[in-house]
C-alpha cells in the first residue's frame, strides 16, 4: 500500500507540473498579438495623404497635421531582447532631417495581458542614422539609460485592429528639472497604418507636447514604385527611371519645360472622398510645372487616378509619357 501511495503521489506530481507548464504558457490570443506586431509594424510610412485630405475637406481644431515619415525594421539584436524593432522619424518626408531614433523592446506579458513594445531612445543616435540599413551595427545598438523605462506600453487585441498604450492609458514620470509629467497616449495599429496620439502634460494641465484638438497622427505604409518617363517622340525619346514611394513621394524629373523650370512627379495613396460623401482609398499620379513643396496647394498640369491600391498607374502630357509600376517585395 505504501508504494501504491507513494505512486499515486508521484502521478499526481506529474500532473500538477503539466497543468502549470499549460497555465504559463502564453494565450493564444496573445501570441497572435505578437504575430500580429511582428507581421504588421515593418515598413515605411508617411503621414502626406492625412494632410492632403485635410487640405481638401478642412482641418482639424489645432490645424494641419506635421508631416512625418516613419520607418520600422525589426533588427536583430539579442542583447537587447528576442524581438526588438528600430524605428526612426523623419521630419517633412522621407529627405527631412532625422528628429528621433528608437528601439522598441517586445515581448508578450501574459500578466498584463499584452504585447510590450518599450520604447527606448537609443545611445549615441548620430552613430545610428539609418540603422535599418545597417545590419552590421546592430550589435552595438542600445539604450540611453538617462531617458525612459518608466511606464509599460502594450499591445492589446481591439476588434480587427491592435490598441496601444501607456499602461492602461496614461503614464505620470518626473522630468529631468524635476516636472512632473503626464503622458497620454493611444496607438492603433493594423496592417497598411498606425495611428499615433501622444499628449503630455505639465501638472498644469499644459502642454509639454502633442495637440489640444487630441488628433491623431495618421501614417500610413509606403510601397516602392518605379517611375519611368518618356519625352519626345518615337525618333528621339528620351527615357529616365526614378523610384518613388506611394505615400506622397516626389521626384524631380531631369527634364525642363520651354521656360526653362522643371518638373516634379508625385505620387499619393490615401484616403479620398466620393460626390456621396463616401471616403474610400485612391492612388493619384501627379505631374506640377514647380515643387509642390514651395506651395501649400500645389497645382497639378497633369494628373491620373486608380482606385484602390493599383500595380500600374501611367499620365500623358504633351509629348511626355509616364508609367509608375510597384516593385514587387519591396514594400
Amino acid at each position: 500500500m505504501a508504494q501504491l501511495g507513494q505512486r499515486g503521489l508521484a502521478i499526481a506530481w506529474l500532473l500538477l507540473m503539466q497543468t502549470q507548464a499549460v497555465y504559463a504558457a502564453p494565450s493564444p490570443e496573445l501570441k497572435q498579438v505578437l504575430r500580429d506586431v511582428i507581421a504588421w509594424v515593418p515598413g515605411a510610412y508617411d503621414s502626406a495623404p492625412q494632410i492632403a485630405f485635410e487640405r481638401v475637406n478642412g482641418f482639424p481644431p489645432d490645424g494641419e497635421h506635421d508631416r512625418q515619415y516613419r520607418v520600422f525594421a525589426k533588427i536583430d539584436a539579442p542583447h537587447l531582447g528576442e524581438y526588438v524593432f528600430y524605428s526612426q522619424i523623419r521630419a517633412g518626408g522621407k529627405e527631412g532631417p532625422v528628429i528621433q531614433q528608437v528601439v522598441f523592446l517586445t515581448e508578450i506579458d501574459e500578466e498584463n495581458n499584452g504585447v510590450t513594445f518599450n520604447g527606448r531612445r537609443i545611445k549615441d543616435p548620430e552613430s545610428f542614422v539609418d540603422a535599418h540599413k545597417h545590419p552590421d551595427i546592430w550589435a552595438t545598438i542600445g539604450p540611453d539609460p538617462r531617458f525612459g523605462g518608466t511606464c509599460n506600453f502594450y499591445w492589446r487585441r481591439h476588434n480587427g485592429q491592435l490598441k496601444g498604450t501607456l499602461n492602461d492609458g496614461t503614464c505620470t514620470m518626473m522630468s529631468r528639472d524635476d516636472q512632473q509629467m503626464t503622458w497620454h497616449t493611444e496607438w492603433v495599429l493594423g496592417p497598411d497604418e498606425l495611428w499615433v496620439y501622444d499628449n503630455g502634460y505639465y501638472d498644469d494641465g499644459s502642454l509639454v507636447t502633442g495637440r489640444s484638438d487630441k488628433t491623431h497622427l495618421r501614417l500610413y505604409k509606403a510601397s516602392e514604385f518605379t517611375c519611368t518617363a518618356t519625352d519626345g517622340d518615337d525618333n528621339s525619346a528620351r527615357v529616365s527611371s526614378t523610384t518613388i514611394h506611394d505615400r506622397g513621394g516626389l521626384a524631380r524629373l531631369p527634364y525642363e519645360n520651354s521656360d526653362g523650370s522643371p518638373q516634379f512627379l508625385e505620387l499619393i495613396r490615401g484616403p479620398d472622398i466620393f460626390a456621396n460623401g463616401r471616403i474610400h482609398e485612391t492612388t493619384r499620379l501627379l505631374l506640377y510645372d514647380e515643387d509642390p513643396l514651395d506651395t501649400d496647394l500645389p497645382t497639378s498640369v497633369a494628373s491620373a487616378s486608380a482606385d484602390g491600391n493599383p500595380g500600374l498607374i501611367s499620365l500623358q502630357y504633351d509629348d511626355r509619357d509616364v508609367s509608375c509600376l510597384r516593385n514587387i517585395g519591396m514594400e
